[in-house]
């Protein structure tokens, strides 16, 4: 409104200067025309008679005669005139309005400043439920654990908090489990009997960094090659640095454990550790000392409700990027340019691709590589999980503003890459990105970045019903279903699915073994006996991998059985191959 108001000023004053020239020229023709005896003209070729009458005793000097052309010249004078007083009235107002907008924006920043110490709380509002996780476990798997938590009065906003509870306890447990030797280990290898967890929060700037770290025995790199060798994951994991090793431990499923418990090994894990801080919109770094222990630290803005933000314009839509995620934005010349068999850049001595960002937002881009031209591209270098480097190309970079972050709803509770929307001065929702969740994304699904179709994208999306009784695995199995636009509904046991099934018609239903109330023995049992739900395809998804529990879903008509941990891409190939059915 105010710009609106700034330009209908600008306006205002150029319409007055050009009526004060046109007054002036027509006086100054006047002048001349009356010194010279010319009679004016008027448009029609009719000359403008002057004034006369009982005025012709008046000599022009002792009285002024006025023509029509003279009065018109004066009205023109004082039309200038009001002209130019309206516009000394509205800049005036225009003053006192900004003057007010930016009392009302002082007050609005007061407001938000304490509604924000409101929403803020300390690391010890959470912490006797770390020490009650590091306890209980310990006592679990009867070991001597002592958690040790540094910088209590750290605040961040509740809200955070609360996203951050599951990754801590998970880490944690994971201390507690696959760190901390056992007692009789410790005391062999002349530790203290008694195992050390230590829990670091501290401020930076708009950010706050969690350490935890153990001295156990750290994170043990030769089983992860061997475990990778003996799945055929890699052909040679000896060719694997550490720190590709440490991004395999933070992908889907993968776990050194050979048994299962309810502590590890479930098929859920670092994994949802990770999902669950780049929704937060923060990073996670891993340090191991072998023999001494690893080193856990997440970077998290300390609230999500107002950020600071570039909005970047691709392919003609816009967008907003968060500061913190942004190493450099930077414009690199055709000569910086080198071309293989994509597009890279050399930055601080690494070589760097550079990929379109159009292309990973699906706007009508066919080509990963952009398109450089004899200008260069304009890019964001940023860092993803894992300490890995990226460069995508962008159109444009509109401005750089703090941001009112809105959630997506309950309608789109994770949408991939896209972290929340801002709203606009004129009320337009612009989408916030997750860079490092968008590249990933397309990383982590191999096919990603050619065309595909599918019989399945031609009909209506897979409808699924996940019933198992943990919230870790229901989250997990859901995320990864809405990760291919699918929908999903999610029970806790047999009971709750009957009643999710009044209405909830699914393609598919991925089950549990072992839930309370009702089993997925006896669900899938139920099912067999109504008509209606007989025919729908089940996934049994346990850690029982017996016979004898197979044998059991056999015989009951269960056709497709997967263990825990499962494999994501055979996971999600089994659901398409059902749904194309």
């Amino acid at each position: 409104m105010l710009d609106e108001l700034s330009e209908t000023l600008v306006e205002l004053d150029n319409v007055k200067n050009n009526l004060r020239r046109k007054s002036q020229e027509l006086e100054s023709g006047f002048e001349v025309q009356s010194l010279y005896g010319f009679n004016p003209v008027a448009a029609g070729g009719e000359n403008i008679p002057e004034q006369g009458g009982d005025l012709d005793e008046f000599d022009p000097i002792e009285l002024d005669r006025y023509s029509q052309l003279n009065l018109i010249i004066r009205s023109l004078n004082e039309i200038s005139v009001d002209v130019n007083s309206i516009y000394s009235t509205m800049t005036s107002l225009a003053g006192d309005l900004r003057g007010q907008v930016g009392k009302q924006q002082l007050t609005m920043r007061l407001m938000q400043d304490k509604l924000m110490r409101i929403r803020m709380t300390p690391l010890s509002s959470i912490s006797r439920f770390l020490f009650r996780t590091v306890r209980d476990t310990a006592r679990r798997l009867k070991k001597n654990v002592n958690l040790n938590i540094i910088g209590e009065d750290v605040y961040m906003d509740r809200f955070v908090w609360a996203k951050m509870m599951d990754p801590l306890m998970h880490i944690l447990r994971n201390c507690v489990d696959h760190g901390i030797e056992s007692n009789d280990r410790r005391m062999e290898l002349g530790k203290d009997k008694t195992g050390s967890i230590v829990l670091e929060a501290e401020q930076h700037s708009r950010f706050v960094v969690l350490r935890i770290s153990d001295d156990g025995s750290g994170i043990d790199l030769d089983l992860v090659r061997k475990k990778l060798k003996a799945e055929g994951l890699v052909d040679d994991p000896e060719a694997l640095d550490d720190k590709e090793l440490f991004s395999w431990l933070f992908r889907p499923s993968f776990t050194t454990k050979e048994d299962v418990s309810q502590i590890s090994g479930r098929g859920v894990g670092l994994d949802v550790v990770r999902r669950n801080i780049q929704e937060l919109r923060g990073t996670v770094r891993l340090e191991n000392n072998p023999g001494g222990g690893a080193v856990f630290e997440f970077q998290i803005p300390f609230t999500l409700s107002v950020n600071r933000a570039i909005m970047i314009s691709v392919a003609g839509r816009l967008f907003a990027v968060p500061l913190q995620e942004i190493i450099e934005v930077r414009h690199f010349s055709s000569d910086e340019l080198e071309n293989g068999e994509g597009v890279s850049v050399q930055w601080n001595d690494e070589n760097i691709p550079v990929e379109n960002l159009g292309f990973y937002l699906q706007l009508g881009v066919s080509d990963v590589c952009p398109d450089t031209g004899s200008e260069g591209v304009l890019a964001i270098i940023f860092e993803a999980a894992g300490g890995d480097l990226h460069c995508v190309s962008i159109g444009s970079v509109v401005e750089q503003r703090e941001i009112i972050v809105k959630d997506l709803g309950s309608h789109l509770t994770h949408v991939p890459g896209i972290s929340g929307v801002t709203v606009t001065p004129s009320g337009s929702l612009v989408p916030i990105l997750n860079l490092s969740e968008l590249v990933e994304t397309v990383v982590e699904q191999p096919d990603s970045k050619a065309e595909i179709h599918t019989e399945l994208s031609l009909n209506e999306p897979l409808k699924v019903l996940i019933v198992d009784d943990s919230i870790s695995v229901r989250h997990s199995v859901a995320r990864l279903i809405e990760s291919r636009s699918w929908k999903q509904r999610q029970a806790v046991d047999g009971l709750d699915a009957l009643a999710q099934l009044e209405s909830f018609m699914p393609d598919v239903i991925v089950l549990d073994i072992e839930m309370p109330r009702m089993n997925g023995y006896e669900l899938k049992s139920n099912l067999n006996s109504h008509g209606l739900y007989r025919d729908i395809p089940v996934v049994m998804l346990t850690s029982r991998s017996s016979e004898k529990h197979r044998e059991k879903a056999r015989e009951l008509g269960v056709e497709h059985y997967l263990t825990k941990p499962y494999q994501e891409e055979t996971f999600i190939r089994l659901l398409e191959e059902i749904g194309t059915r």
